[in-house]
């Protein structure tokens, strides 16, 4: 089999972004972002949307940062400081004003989509892990990081029989 170069099937170098009207200004939507973009709105999503206290991600948290993000990176639309610190009201702006439902059509479906779908998967991928025995292990040890560990406590600990059946149902490998 002839090998052919990457070079000549190399046509498309970017898609141009589209204009859009909402009310009287023009919009610039970009076609398509490079990966690293993409990981980077991923990141910043699941970073903002926050690991709450049962270790599980708020759906509606991550569609407000989604959206928010979205529109950060695929248009020329910018947000205030003072904005951008309240993004439960900031979404319901845009919202209310139709500017997501708007914007959202003329962004190609695969990407949002692929950003969506992976954020999602990224959100259960974490919280599997927080609700794993190594997550568990590794809360309990930041939990106590900051304080000392002391070997005779922490067997007379183990001994006791309640804590024992706990970490038994946490461990259930642990008699094998």
């Amino acid at each position: 089999m002839a090998k052919v170069n990457l070079t000549k099937l190399n046509k498309i170098k970017s898609l141009d972004p589209i204009d859009i009207k909402i009310g009287e200004e023009t919009i610039s939507v970009v076609q398509y972002l490079p990966l690293e973009k993409k990981l980077t709105i991923m990141q910043n999503i699941i970073q903002q949307a926050g690991n709450n206290e049962e270790g599980f991600y708020n759906i509606v948290k991550l569609t407000v940062f989604y959206t928010i993000e979205m529109l950060r990176a695929y248009t020329n639309i910018s947000f205030t400081e003072k904005q951008l610190e309240d993004p439960q009201k900031l979404y319901d702006i845009i919202v209310l004003n139709k500017i997501w439902e708007t914007v959202k059509d003329s962004i190609p479906e695969k990407e949002r989509d692929y950003i969506w779908d992976n954020t999602c998967a990224l959100a259960r991928e974490i919280t599997d892990y927080n609700h794993s025995a190594l997550g568990i292990l590794k809360m309990v040890r930041a939990d106590y990081g900051e304080t000392d560990f002391n070997i005779a406590s922490i067997m007379e600990n183990i001994k006791d029989p309640e804590t024992l059946g706990l970490m038994k149902e946490i461990l259930p490998l642990a008699d094998s």
